[in-house]
């Protein structure tokens, strides 16, 4: 799995920013240096250059990055966290509300079958955050959130094939 690297780099900044305010010591570019050097790089601009090569990020990297978090955002990395999750549950899922339609007859009121957000982001961040923080995230974005589906889109239908489509 790979994610955004612009919306990556923008949820840690923002993190940055709000640590500093909260705990009202250093600046933001000595939260952005901290990061990166408990990441493997000399400073921020040199982690921002090495990442902004490429439009994606791998996600060993990221849980990398992620794991240093932690310890130095204690103040917002519950906020992080949940906005990471967003992201994860976005790059790989559709929301149900507005992807899928009503359905009054399913056991999801939705027509297409929900996904357990508790076992993908567990599956995938359980080696990276806490399980008390992981717990908490999900818990706010299933009370946000009318829950998630597998995307489909690669499916075609019959009034969806272009013009120029002249069957077999």
């Amino acid at each position: 799995m790979t994610y955004f690297t612009k919306d990556f780099l923008e949820n840690i900044k923002r993190a940055a920013k709000d640590e500093r305010k909260i705990s009202n010591l250093g600046n933001h570019s000595d939260y952005l240096n901290s990061i990166a050097k408990n990441s493997g790089y000399q400073h921020w601009p040199l982690l921002q250059r090495k990442m902004q090569e490429s439009d994606f990020i791998s996600m060993e990297h990221q849980h990398k990055i992620n794991k240093s978090l932690v310890n130095l955002l204690p103040n917002s990395i519950e906020k992080y966290i949940t906005v990471e999750l967003r992201q994860f549950l976005n790059s790989n899922f559709e929301p149900l509300e507005s992807y899928s339609m009503p359905n009054s007859e399913s056991s999801n009121g939705y027509s297409h079958p929900s996904i357990d957000i508790n076992v993908e982001i567990n599956a995938t961040y359980e080696n990276t955050f806490p399980k008390a923080l992981l717990d908490n995230a999900i818990t706010v974005l299933q009370n946000k959130y009318a829950g998630w589906c597998e995307d489909d889109g690669e499916i075609m239908f019959e009034n969806d094939y272009p013009a120029s489509f002249s069957g077999l």
